[in-house]
């Protein structure tokens, strides 16, 4: 049957269909981008509020301890050419010791910083000036290989973050 002399009945629904699909799947991503927004920001696990020593442990793949070292020694390096003399301190802390004989690494943060993350991900990425990389500590490609030796470098639930508290004293 021909309604109105143009299309039919059945071509007018398939017109119908294939609109609201297109209007489905262009307003699936806003919703989901309003969710995101909408939710809050997931806590940093890296970043302390403590005003005791804290330790992290990361236990690595065997075949990725060269990559795990040379990853945190060029995170040291960024943060040592930084013009922020806390951010440059901070830098200063963060040396990695490995238990001798395992594929244990321990960093000893007394007192940990509470203004910076010890996240490695989010050290290189929030230093990233690609315009003026004076202006940062690292460029978008030196934070993609850094990224790359130091991702999936700890074994799976590899990585602990353990708050002290003195024992057996008074504290001082």
């Amino acid at each position: 049957m021909n309604v109105s002399g143009l299309i039919s009945t059945k071509s007018r629904w398939a017109i119908v269909a294939a609109g609201m699909a297109v209007l489905l799947a262009t307003s699936a991503p806003a919703q989901a981008q309003n969710a995101a927004a909408q939710q809050p920001a997931q806590a940093d696990g890296f970043k302390f509020d403590y005003d005791g020593p804290i330790m992290i442990l990361y236990n690595v793949k065997p075949d990725r301890t060269a990559d795990f070292e040379s990853a945190w020694a060029a995170i040291r390096a960024g943060l040592a050419k930084s013009t922020d003399a806390e951010l440059k301190a901070f830098g200063e802390t963060l040396y990695p010791y490995r238990i001798e004989g395992a594929n244990i690494y321990i960093f000893r943060l007394d007192p940990p910083s509470k203004k910076f993350s010890y996240n490695p991900v989010k050290l290189l990425y929030d230093n990233v000036n690609n315009e003026k990389p004076e202006n940062g500590l690292f460029t978008r490609a030196e934070a993609d290989d850094i990224y790359k030796k130091i991702s999936g470098a700890p074994v799976e639930n590899g990585i602990n973050v353990w708050k002290l508290k003195r024992a057996g004293a008074p504290t001082p």
